[in-house]
Parts: structure tokens; sequence; C-alpha cells
């Protein structure tokens, strides 16, 4: 993976966003003379359109924008011939060089809501950064100081002022008022990586490989490991949940979250086994995590985790053999960072689960607030030198609407009431807003049609008619629209189409497009335009259209289609995302998809099914339950028992110890003692050929007892009975999972 080339060491990747009572104040866009804005993009586009506004540093060789915080300034470092120089910029002020402490060097690491920056600069000319400042508006440069005649290395900064870093082989926590205080922990070598609005601190020991979590009070938690070490804390939210990387006991590197009330997930399961590699890089306070990984197929993807969509892999822009890395996720799930385009150039991205991935026209895309602005850096026409840039989304100005009816001057037509066409053929009025704040603008060349937002409070939808279509909005709507048949691409909200007798109604959600055509024999053609999924309902029964399907709709076919389940899955307790599937197939209109699914159940262990429900084409359904069970994970039996092959050699009439462990799909143990079922025997054979272990140790007690971490020991009295004897022991679970063992009794 790249190293960060902000600063002479790695970055901290994705710094947690900061928030205060004026964090979420809007992003001020007016021109200043330190901006030279981009031009204004004219193609009307499904997806959010970006533009980029240059933050010039004058006589810079190269810049970029490091950090935003919640209110619009950016961190910005600029290189002047192997010298660098930090500015704060923001609308208000402009660029204000933050000065330096005396030897003309300085990298950016974090910067809070307030506008303060932290970071790394020398105190001596030409000598490697190992001093720490903060600055403030206010109050100007600072040095932290450090610890044990060290300096310093500040990693962050919450809204209150509190830094947090390393510094002579500890950690700290630094405050204007109170200076420096070691906060490590007690014969280590630490660093604080993160620190949050409740003033609780993330902590790493770097040569032990472990983390901790410190609350505000200053209790310690270390926050244990995946099994095999290696913990690594790289960030933190203001809910106190800790993302990082740490080693899993097949050796692999996964990435983790870690709650006080959770202990540590594994983020991506079975998703980077085996031999696989993954780091989570930052957190929101919805616990939404991004990342970076290594797959086994030898791609790099970048990666979003939540509680609801689990894993997912964001592929890169145009080439799978370089890496695509996330930097930085918005309180609403917006990523950004970097990746290689098709011709195999470096490019920012920003990626939501609706929109997909979309390149910027940056270099790389640093960090992004919760407005949505970003910070990032763009590559000069000569491909070397680089320039700091702040990317928003374009918000086109308000069309011309003399009489307020929210029907662009130059679209709007005698006739209907709100009535519009652009010139192209696509004619229509609005029917009713239902109270909605409605705008009517002509889609900008090369796109076709017309621009139709909808948005603030009203009741149920609002409705157009365009084309010979009923078209129903949702607030924050925001449609493209073309006659000739129609065609809606839904950028925001989603669209309703029904054709003139009702009786049919296609459901396009945000990201996808669709076309909608009347059949002669009644009925209409719908074909999806785009890759995300629109639903088709005929007669009220919804039926799902994936990327690219083509289907007819209307009377005729009155079978309903046949639907055979899947072999029955298992899943684990716990496990998110699990889904029981089916076959769907139909000799009349033909299915509306091959495939059908149906969500698990996996919050108990047992033997259970799932209703699945197929469509064929016009909207005939069958619904059949389909089964799945769910278990323990079971980690096997453990000393003095051996598992098989093994044949254990133990004495008849003596108590053995008989221990497992049990957890569910995230490795938490299960500690219910209703797991277990009971240990039987039956009749057996002990192969010569099978190699032999003696039970080392036998118990005095009796009966089931917990050891903790999901571990159990069920003391099992051998009867004098079986001396002489070969038995199969079956250790019974609530699962109905069955798990054996061979003894040679003597």
């Amino acid at each position: 993976m790249r190293h960060d080339d902000r600063s002479p060491v790695r970055a901290r990747r994705g710094a947690t966003r900061r928030r205060s009572a004026l964090a979420l104040a809007s992003t001020v866009l007016a021109a200043s003379v330190a901006v030279a804005p981009a031009s204004v993009p004219t193609a009307a586009a499904a997806h959010p359109t970006y533009v980029n506004d240059e933050i010039i540093v004058p006589g810079a060789r190269s810049s970029y924008g490091s950090d935003i915080s919640e209110n619009g300034d950016i961190a910005v470092v600029g290189d002047f011939n192997e010298v660098s120089r930090v500015y704060s910029w923001n609308d208000a002020h402009g660029l204000v060089d933050i000065g330096d402490l005396g030897g003309g060097h300085l990298f950016t690491r974090d910067i809070n809501a307030t506008g303060q920056i932290i970071g790394l600069a020398n105190v001596v000319p030409d000598a490697s950064p190992d001093h720490s400042f903060s600055w403030t508006r206010a109050g100007g440069i600072e040095d932290l100081g450090g610890l044990n005649g060290a300096g310093a290395f500040a990693e962050a900064v919450n809204d209150a002022g509190v830094v947090v870093g390393g510094s002579g082989g500890t950690s700290f926590r630094w405050t204007s008022a109170a200076g420096m205080v070691d906060i490590g922990v007690p014969s280590h070598n630490t660093y604080a990586v993160d620190v949050n609005n409740a003033g609780a601190i993330a902590i790493l020991d770097q040569f032990d490989g472990r983390s901790y979590s410190r609350a505000a009070d200053g209790t310690l938690t270390d926050i244990g490991d995946l099994g095999g070490g290696g913990t690594r804390a790289t960030a933190m939210n203001d809910n106190g949940m800790i993302v990082g990387s740490s080693r899993t006991t097949a050796g692999d590197t996964h990435p983790f979250a870690w709650t006080a009330a959770t202990g540590m997930v594994d983020l991506a399961g079975t998703s980077l086994v085996p031999v696989g590699w993954g780091e989570a890089t930052d957190v929101n306070d919805s616990g939404q995590v991004a990342g970076r990984s290594e797959l086994t197929n030898g791609t790099a993807p970048a990666f979003y985790w939540s509680a609801s969509e689990g894993f997912v892999v964001i592929d890169g822009l145009g080439t799978t053999t370089r890496e695509t890395e996330a930097d930085s996720i918005n309180e609403v799930g917006q990523v950004v960072g970097y990746s290689y385009d098709a011709a195999n150039r470096e490019r920012g991205f920003v990626w939501t689960v609706a929109d997909g991935i979309l390149e910027l026209d940056l270099r790389d895309a640093y960090e992004i607030n919760d407005d949505g602005v970003i910070a990032g850096v763009m590559r000069d026409l000569d491909g070397t030198n680089t320039r700091a840039a702040r990317v928003r989304e374009f918000v086109p100005p308000p069309a011309p609407d003399a009489n307020g009816n929210g029907v662009d001057d130059a679209i709007e037509v005698a006739g209907p009431p709100l009535g519009f066409d652009d010139g192209d053929g696509t004619l229509g009025s609005v029917t009713d807003a239902n109270g909605y704040t409605v705008s009517v603008t002509d889609a900008p060349d090369p796109g076709d049609g017309v621009r139709i937002v909808v948005s603030g409070p009203g009741s149920g939808k609002a409705l157009f008619s365009v084309c010979g279509f009923t078209l129903k909005l949702s607030t924050a709507s925001d449609v493209v629209v073309t006659c000739g048949s129609i065609i809606v691409a839904v950028s925001q909200g989603e669209a309703q189409v029904e054709s003139a007798d009702g009786d049919v109604v296609v459901t396009v959600p945000a990201g996808a497009s669709a076309e909608v055509q009347d059949r002669p024999e009644g009925g209409l053609d719908v074909t999806n335009l785009g890759t995300v999924s629109i639903t088709i309902a005929v007669s009220g029964v919804p039926t799902q259209l994936g990327s690219g399907g083509t289907g007819s709709y209307g009377a005729g076919d009155t079978t309903p289609p046949s639907v055979v389940c899947a072999a029955a899955p298992t899943f684990l307790l716990h496990q998110p995302s699990a889904t029981v599937a089916a076959r769907v197939d139909d000799a009349g209109s033909g299915p509306a998809a091959t495939s059908a699914t149906a969500a698990a159940d996996t919050s108990r262990v047992g033997t259970f099914t799932a209703t699945v429900s197929g469509y064929d084409l016009a909207g005939n359904a069958t619904t059949v339950p389909c089964p799945y069970a769910v278990t323990y994970r079971f980690v096997g039996l453990a000393a003095p028992v051996d598992n098989l092959p093994t044949v254990n050699a133990a004495k008849a009439g003596q108590t053995i110890p008989v221990k497992w462990q049990v957890t569910d799909f995230h490795g938490v143990g299960v500690a219910d003692p209703s797991s277990f079922v009971g240990v039987t025997t039956s009749s057996g054979a002990c192969s010569a050929a099978a190699p032999f272990d003696a039970v080392e140790t036998y118990s005095g007690g009796s009966g089931l007892q917990y050891l903790g971490n999901g571990s159990w020991q069920f003391n099992w009295k051998a009867p004098k009975s079986y001396a002489g004897l070969c038995r199969t022991l079956h250790l019974g679970l609530a699962d109905s999972t069955a798990h054996v063992a061979a003894f040679s009794f003597k």
C-alpha cells in the first residue's frame, strides 16, 4: 500500500470529525481573491456533480488541502523548495500563514470545528520536525513542549482544544491551560492516536502491538485482539467506538470495531480469508466505517462497513491492479479517498451506498466534512506539481420565475395549468404540488428534457402529467424527465410512474433510471437503463427488475411461476446479511428475476424457514418456505481431550474434564448454559493407525462449568464398565450439532 506523502511520516488517515454547536453551519461559498473557481458544468446527470475551487498559495511549488473542519476551514500545506509552510483557509479570511516555531518547516495533523490546527514543526532550520504545534486564529502558534526532554508528535485535537499524541516514549494530553500531561501505559512505548469530544482517548502501544481505550475519567481498558495479537487502533468516534486492525488466529490482519459493550468485532469476517489484510481508517458517530484492504485475488480495494450492510468492497475507478484507499467518512456515509482510473492515473473519489464510486477532478481526496465539502489536491497539467483544492457539490442557481409558480419562465407555456415544454418534445404540467415547493427547469445540454425538483414539507406526493403518464414525486426528489415514451433519471428521492389507467406503477429509486412506454395491446414496457434495481408493481404486487433488464407488463399470463428452494444453508449465530435463496422459473411471461431471496433470522440457533417469493413479468407470485439452520461457531474440543483422528487413552471409572468453546459469528463467546444439551457415548472401533494420546488430567468435580469467553467444561465420569472398550463420545449442543471424540478405556 502507498505511504501518504503529506508529511515525512505516515499521516493520520481520515481524522474523526469534531462536532460542536457551530459544526453544522453551512459552508459559505462566496468567491475570494484566494480562490479560482472552476467552470460550472452544464451537463445534467442523475448523480451529484462536483466542482473544484483551487486554493492558491502564492509562490509555492506545490500545495495540498490536508484537513477540513465542520465549519469549512481548511488546513493547507505549501511546499517551497523542500520547506513546507502551513496555512488556514476559509471564505471569510482567505489564506492565512500560521507562522512557525523558528525552523520554518511545518506539517499538519488535524483540525477541529473551531479551526484550530495542530501539526509538526522544527525549531532549528533544516532539521527534521520534532516538535508539535497548536494554532488558533486568536492565539497564534504555540509549541506544545515535550516529556522526558523529548519533542512531541501531535496526532489529534477535539473541539474543546484537547490535543493528544506521543512524546518521550509515552502518550500525552495537552491543553493550552494545563500544558502537556503524561497519560501513557506504564512500562510501554505508546502514543495517543485520537481523542473524541467526550475526552476519551484511543492509545496505541507500537512495540507490544496492543491498543487501549482511556475514558475521560482516566480508566484504561485494553481493547484486546482478534485472536492473534497485533492490535493497531487508528480512529475513535464520539461514542467511544475504536477502529483499526488486528491479527486473527489464522494470522490474517482484519479491520475491527471495538466498543465497551460489544468488545472487538471482526468487520471483514470471511471476506478476507485466507491470508487477507485490512485496516479501518475512519469511523463516524453512526458506527459506519471506511478503510482499505488486500484481497486474496491480488486486488486492493477500499471498503465500507456498517451494521446493516456489512462489509462492502469499494471497487476502483478503472483498474484492479492498483490499490483503492478510503481516507475519510462523514456523518451521512460519504467516503472519500483515492483510486486509479483506466489510464492508471491516481484520482480522488467520493463513494456512497446509493451512487457508488464517482471520480473527482483531484489526485487525492483527503477529508470530507458533514456538509459534503472535501479537502484534497489536484495535479498541474504537467503531471508533477500539485495544487490545494476544495471540492463541493454543484448547486445550480435558481431559474428565472417571475410569477413564482415554480416553472422556469423560459419553458412555461400557456394552456394547461403550470404547463411546461422545453422545446424538445417534453410536454407536461404540474397537476398538484400537494403543498411542496416545486421547481421545473430546462435540463441543460447535452441532457434532454426537463429537471423537476421537489422539496419542503407537504403531504403525499407531488403530481405531474408528463408525456401521457402520471409522475409522482416524494420530497427531496431531483428528476430529469425525457419524452418519447418517458425516461426518468432520479438523483435524489424517488419517482413513481403510472400509466393512463393507473393499473401499473414503476418505482424508480435514487441513482436509478428507467424508460416507460405504453404497449398498443395494453400495459407498459419498462426498461431499467441504470445499474440500480427498480421496482415494478402490477396490481400492487412488487417485482424487481435488475440492471439492464427489460420486461413487458400487462394482462394475459395468469399462471404463477415455479419457485424451488436452494439447498438449505447453515449460518452462524448473529451472522449479518444472511439470506435464503430460491430459483424462479416461468413458462409464460417469464420470471421477473431467475432467483429470489429472503432474509434469514440469525438471532437464535436452530432450524427455521424463511418465506421466499418469486414473481413473473405479469405480476403473478409464488411464495414458499425455504429451510435454513443457525449454529454456534464451535472452536473445538480442548485439552485434555484431543479431537479426531486422535484416540484418547483414558481410565474407566474416572471423571474426564470435557472442554470446548462456542461463539457467535463475530467471535463473541456464548455464555448461555442452555447451549449445552449433554454428553452421550456409542460403541466405536479404535483404529490401530490412529494416533493415541493419554488423557493427562482428571477432575474431582462434576457438572457443567462456564470458564468465560464462551469456554465451557463438563466433567464426565466414564463408567467402570467401559474398561477394555472403545467408545465414541458425542457432545450435544442446542443448535442440534454433535461433536465427537474417540476413547480407548483401560
